[in-house]
């Protein structure tokens, strides 16, 4: 297939889910396509997902969207929750949180947790719902059940509601009655979605939207919320909120942003989304920095916040009261100084969203030299080997990518997301058979997970 047709199919993913692909990842549009043993006119496929086809849309957004995600991740985020919870169970609320986005459902089981310590995993006074487009991720997260790199940030003390089954660790049954799932489009559901939530997740989504779109769904999420609760943004999301509707709350690391207008006032949809700086990014500030002990051991509960950036300065405030949201200076509005970012990083999850975010500007070189300075002794992780191997094929090292991405599938054959990368390597390599082979496979293990 010819590469200049696939981003019109790209674009009609845009037009339905709002998933931005960056030009690195058109090879798994092209790569599922030939799964499919769909047409190569890429016109009349870019028409049918316009018109409709469920299953092409289906097949092709989920072998474009890589889904990175684990248990508490951000921490911070789960600190804000149980303080919320803890507040709202001694004013006699209740405390119901919303998941949009929810991925395979790492998220959700981490706020269920949460709620489960405060309230008890039999309450009707708490719930979480999970709202996911990706109808396997959907089906993958209700089973929850997770592999031990899902477990790399440790428990934070909530280790009793997970137990092991060989190698994956699997959610108490105690805290399922928690849960409610949703196959939800985002970007075409209603304005209000009906449910009045306490606390919304809405992370690490936004940022493969455009800002025309972040503000939209941000606006719908607002109509939501509950006029003194908390929404929590991803380190590296834009935030498009009303200024005069929200304020940070100082305390923590990790965006979270608590309303303030009246119960009888929904916050106003904002004029335009205030998109982050694209390159270059600063690495985000991690929580994990701390010293953490194998899962299933529970790291302590008790926050350390890293002491400062490679700048030499605080990422967030640090006073207690809440910071009011700006509107953007010139100056903000400029891309920061070059930092440089500390070598080897602390946290890999830092690194790898930091090469992500150079990735999807292009910037296959500079992102490839970050990783191989940035990684340390996490070099040889699978986590690190995939977005290697992906760099690679970028930058045309397309056998040496291959041979890297083939350790990924050594190191962890039950991920898809590496035997689809492999099967791009392949393929280029002009082994088609073996490529096929590993996306067969790679469906087979979504399918069964």
């Amino acid at each position: 297939m010819a590469d200049h047709g696939l981003p019109a199919v790209a674009r009609a993913l845009l037009d339905w889910c709002g998933l931005v692909i960056p030009e690195y990842r058109l090879a798994l549009l092209e790569g599922e396509i030939a799964r499919l043993r769909e047409t190569t006119d890429t016109s009349a496929l870019a028409a049918r997902l316009a018109q409709g086809d469920a299953k092409l849309r289906a097949a092709l957004y989920h072998a474009a969207s890589i889904p990175e995600t684990f248990l508490f991740r951000h921490s911070t985020h789960f600190e804000a929750l149980r303080h919320l919870a803890v507040a709202r169970r001694g004013a006699g609320r209740g405390c119901h949180v919303l998941s949009a986005g929810a991925s395979t459902g790492e998220e959700a089981w981490s706020a269920a947790a949460v709620l489960a310590s405060v309230y008890g995993p039999k309450s009707e006074s708490c719930s979480v719902t999970a709202w996911e487009l990706d109808e396997l991720r959907l089906q993958r997260g209700e089973r929850g059940r997770f592999s031990a790199a899902a477990t790399r940030a440790g428990f934070y003390a909530y280790e009793r509601f997970f137990h092991r089954e060989g190698t994956a660790f699997v959610v108490d049954d105690a805290l399922r009655s928690l849960l409610r799932w949703r196959q939800v489009n985002l970007i075409a559901a209603a304005r209000e979605p009906g449910d009045l939530f306490d606390a919304i997740f809405f992370r690490n989504v936004s940022i493969y939207w455009t800002a025309e779109q972040t503000a939209k769904v941000t606006a719908k999420l607002c109509f939501a919320l509950a006029a003194d609760g908390l929404l929590l943004f991803g380190p590296s999301d834009p935030v498009a909120l009303d200024r005069k509707a929200f304020c940070r709350d100082g305390r923590y690391e990790h965006p979270v942003y608590v309303r303030t207008d009246s119960p009888n006032a929904p916050a106003q949809p904002p004029v335009t989304a205030r998109a982050a700086p694209r390159h270059p990014v600063r690495p985000a500030a991690s929580p994990l920095a701390e010293r953490r002990k194998p899962a299933p051991s529970p790291l302590s509960p008790t926050r350390r916040r890293t002491a400062a950036t490679a700048a030499g300065s605080s990422l967030e405030p640090k006073t207690p009261q809440a910071q009011a949201v700006s509107s953007p200076s010139p100056r903000d509005a400029a891309p920061p100084p070059r930092v440089r970012p500390p070598a080897p990083y602390c946290d890999v999850g830092s690194l790898v969203e930091h090469v992500q975010r150079l990735a999807d500007v292009g910037k296959y070189s500079e992102a490839l030299r970050l990783l191989e300075a940035g990684a340390g002794a996490s070099a040889s992780s699978a986590e690190v080997l995939l977005w290697k191997g992906i760099l690679l094929l970028n930058v045309a090292e397309v056998r040496e990518a291959t041979r890297v991405l083939q350790q990924c599938v050594f190191l962890d054959g039950n991920d898809p997301v590496y035997r689809r990368w492999l099967a791009v390597g392949l393929e280029q390599l002009g082994r088609d058979a073996e490529a096929a082979r590993e996306r067969r496979n790679a469906r087979s293990l979504e399918e069964s997970a």
